[in-house]
């Protein structure tokens, strides 16, 4: 009897599966001829099995077989290749608030960041914040001596590494190979928490070395999980399996992001609203002001934005340092007048 019914729930459950599947199939087919044209599609993946480095190669390649206006399929996700100019003026201007929203990828798992968010209330209320309170003249301007004091820190930690390592060769001349991106990468964190917060993650002399050393790390996993493609992303079947454990490490750094701004914030507040010249501090001395537009979650997405933004600066600044090196390497007789002086004053 038990059996039979097993039976009959599975042919019950294929036929519905059957039934909405026809369902999607018309209703589809009804609207193909609205959508722009594509290349045909594979079942689950879509058009990924086309996606090749380097990838604006790839698109091209089949913008120009398929016209200006391309219909894909990443998983479950759909995409529009624009590839003319005219196409992109229309949607960046007349339909700029169809295309305003961000995909909502199940890795990010940070959805109210000001990069991340869909258009809306919550993103116009952070965006002006952002805009006048904190990226404002004055404001840049006063955080120009936190910028000067890491930028000095950084060359005096240089320094005294070469000393050390001149130390421990008996003064033979050598050179020591540094590692300039994780160089400018603990720059960019220094100055970011700096303003924040008031706190250093990298260097000497850190408070709470514990918490922010965590904190640090969470911070790197972060753009590990985030700074790449992944499959969990378009198959929402991957997302439920987390065959590579992606989903988990993604909630762990997420949890202590949040906690560990959450516990800054907490900071500001025992010691009192205003004692500290930083962004938190400016943001809770807003909120006694106006509590329902600078509340707790808003300022805490705010000052997680900026640490989310670190990770595009340390690209970008991967381009600078080839630029300054190239430039060292012209002029290589000034430069070594410089280091012979900073060896002198450190």
């Amino acid at each position: 009897m038990d059996n039979s019914l097993s039976f009959k729930t599975i042919i019950l459950s294929l036929l519905s599966l059957l039934f909405i599947k026809v369902c999607l199939f018309f209703v589809n087919k009804g609207n193909k001829n609205k959508l722009p044209p594509g290349p045909p599609a594979l079942p689950f993946i879509g058009h990924l099995h086309l996606l090749k480095q380097p990838l604006h190669h790839t698109l091209e390649h089949i913008s120009n077989r398929y016209g200006p206006a391309t219909f894909l399929h990443f998983g479950s996700r759909r995409a529009l290749i624009i590839s003319s100019q005219t196409l992109a003026e229309q949607c960046l201007t007349t339909h700029d608030l169809a295309f305003a929203n961000r995909p909502q990828f199940p890795t990010v798992m940070l959805p109210n960041l000001i990069g991340m968010a869909n258009y809306g209330p919550h993103w116009r209320r952070c965006r002006q914040i952002a805009k006048e309170e904190l990226l404002s003249a004055p404001r840049i301007q006063a955080s120009s001596d936190i910028r000067s004091i890491e930028v000095q820190d950084m060359v005096h930690r240089l320094c005294k590494t070469y000393k050390l390592s001149e130390q421990n060769l008996n003064g033979s001349t050598h050179y020591v190979k540094l590692n300039l991106r994780n160089i400018f990468f603990e720059l960019l964190l220094n100055m970011m928490m700096m303003v924040i917060a008031g706190k250093r993650l990298c260097g000497d002399d850190i408070k709470d070395l514990e918490d922010m050393k965590q904190y640090r790390e969470a911070i790197e996993g972060w753009f590990e999980l985030s700074g790449a493609a992944k499959a969990e992303d378009f198959i929402p079947l991957m997302t439920m399996l987390d065959l590579n454990g992606v989903m988990k490490k993604m909630r762990h750094v997420t949890h202590v992001n949040e906690a560990t701004m959450q516990k800054l914030m907490e900071e500001h507040l025992h010691e009192g609203v205003g004692t500290r010249n930083t962004m938190i501090g400016h943001l809770l001395e807003l909120q006694q002001q106006d509590p329902d537009k600078y509340s707790d979650f808003v300022i805490r997405n705010i000052c997680m934005e900026q640490t989310w933004q670190c990770r595009f600066r340390v690209k970008k600044t991967k381009s600078t340092t080839r630029g300054a090196c190239t430039v060292i390497l012209y002029f290589v007789h000034f430069y070594l007048r410089v280091v012979n002086h900073l060896l002198r004053t450190y």
